[in-house]
């Protein structure tokens, strides 16, 4: 279930997070997605979520994961991401 906040629509493009209550998408290397997130491969993403959510006003998080296991993203992954998070009308 996504907690929808009316507030902030916060976009953390990252590794993925290990929360449920996010409305998330993963990108492939080749700026194919969205696809379902997989598991956090780094806890990166999850660790910045979760300082995120210490620390910022009441707000609805938009994940997009471009990270996985092997090795780094590239500039196709996240520009997908972010046109997927303009889409869900992301704020910040």
């Amino acid at each position: 279930m996504v907690h929808e906040h009316p507030q902030w629509r916060v976009a953390l493009i990252d590794s993925g997070a290990d929360r449920t209550d996010v409305l998330a998408a993963r990108f492939e290397k080749d700026g194919a997605g969205p696809y379902p997130v997989a598991p956090d491969p780094t806890g990166h993403g999850s660790r910045l979520a979760r300082l995120w959510s210490e620390i910022a006003p009441p707000h609805t998080l938009l994940l997009g994961q471009v990270f996985s296991g092997r090795g780094p993203t590239t500039p196709a992954a996240v520009a997908a991401a972010v046109h997927w998070a303009v889409d869900q009308r992301a704020q910040l």
